[in-house]
């Protein structure tokens, strides 16, 4: 009777212990070296890659205080994994900005994990006098007297430590989380500026265009289009090409001024929700006049900015009939191109501009009984 082999599976090599201080000073060594290049950039700098890869620089010089003296290595298997992909300058330099964000925020977090009393110390009163006491009290009702149990012999107690530890590591999981939500919030933002900006510049290519076309109609009385008419060549008379110049019926001038108007209410709305935009808060502020920006308003907006152009062009048109008939009382004989372009942009920028003349209207239409 055969019996099967016996297969010995042998675990996976780890790397020993003695290499980890080794293999954090060539990696520190070379970060410095590419954050020292990145300073001496000129052309399109980024400053928070920059920084952030101080900051792993800084963290890999810590944790070379802690390791050696430890059995256990790192204790995230990805933190282990996330370094060792670092193994050269070119990798180094092929990171993202959000890449060396993410990974200086991991480091901090993982250093935390082995760092020794004196270093949770530091970090629990800089946090204390910062911004995150309210949150850290929520954690420590008795700081004082986890300070003093420090303070009386430069260490914690092991109770004490392991809350200390725990709290830094929340705190420190929640400011990661909501960088990551401002990252994608900026983000957002910037995309649809971007958009806007765009749009902004096609539409002021039609409002200058169409601009020009009414003054010139203003100016001449009518406007004029050239004619080419061709002439077969006969027996007795040779080919030729007639040039004339013809007046355009008075709908195409009047055509244009609604076209001019029309665009110049797509501009002013979308002016206004450019402006708006890149002034509403990300985060909630005491004196702010709008409501913070979420990541869904965001996302919403998308469909507001398409449509934007239109409801501007729809209110100017609108106002452009209240003012032609006359129901609306200028104090002026004859209006403009101008100051016709003017209301549409008015109407197009400011709802309450838009909504003023509409309730005017309403009023004397027997709005009111």
């Amino acid at each position: 009777m055969s019996t099967k082999p016996s297969v010995t599976v042998k675990p996976p090599v780890e790397q020993p212990n003695e290499s980890v201080p080794d293999f954090l000073k060539q990696l520190e060594t070379a970060i410095r070296a590419v954050q020292g290049e990145l300073q001496k950039k000129r052309r399109f700098p980024d400053p928070v890659r920059t920084k952030n890869m101080e900051k792993i620089a800084d963290h890999l010089h810590h944790a070379l205080a802690y390791l050696p003296s430890k059995v256990a290595t790192w204790k995230s298997q990805s933190m282990q994994i996330s370094l060792e992909q670092l193994k050269n300058k070119n990798a180094i330099e092929r990171l993202s900005s959000q890449q060396v964000w993410e990974l200086a925020d991991f480091l901090e977090t993982e250093l935390l994990e082995f760092a020794d009393d004196m270093y949770l110390y530091r970090r629990l009163t800089a946090l204390w006098h910062g911004d995150q006491q309210v949150i850290l009290a929520s954690h420590f009702p008795d700081f004082e007297a986890i300070v003093e149990d420090y303070q009386h012999g430069s260490k914690f107690t092991d109770v004490n430590r392991s809350r200390v530890r725990a709290a830094l590591i929340s705190v420190r999981e929640a400011l990661i989380n909501e960088y990551r939500r401002d990252r994608a919030k900026i983000g957002l933002r910037n995309r649809q500026l971007n958009f806007l900006v765009v749009f902004l510049f096609v539409f002021l290519f039609l409002f200058g265009s169409l601009y020009a076309g009414a003054l010139s109609q203003a100016e001449t009385g009518s406007a004029w289009h050239l004619t080419l008419s061709l002439i077969s060549p006969t027996e007795n008379e040779p080919g030729n090409v007639l040039v004339a110049f013809h007046p355009e019926e008075p709908w195409r001038s009047f055509a244009l001024l609604i076209a001019f108007v029309a665009v110049a209410g797509a501009l002013g709305g979308i002016l206004s929700r450019a402006i708006r935009l890149s002034k509403q808060p990300l985060h909630e502020a005491g004196n702010a006049a709008l409501p913070p920006l979420g990541i869904r308003d965001l996302m919403s907006n998308w469909g507001i900015i398409v449509a934007q152009p239109f409801i501007g062009a729809t209110s100017a048109l609108f106002l452009f009939l209240a003012f032609q008939s006359g129901f609306i009382a200028t104090g002026q004989a004859e209006w403009g191109a101008s100051q016709y372009g003017l209301i549409g942009f008015l109407a197009g920028f400011s709802e309450p501009f838009f909504l003023n003349i509409v309730g005017q209207l309403e009023n004397q239409w027997g709005g009111q009984p």
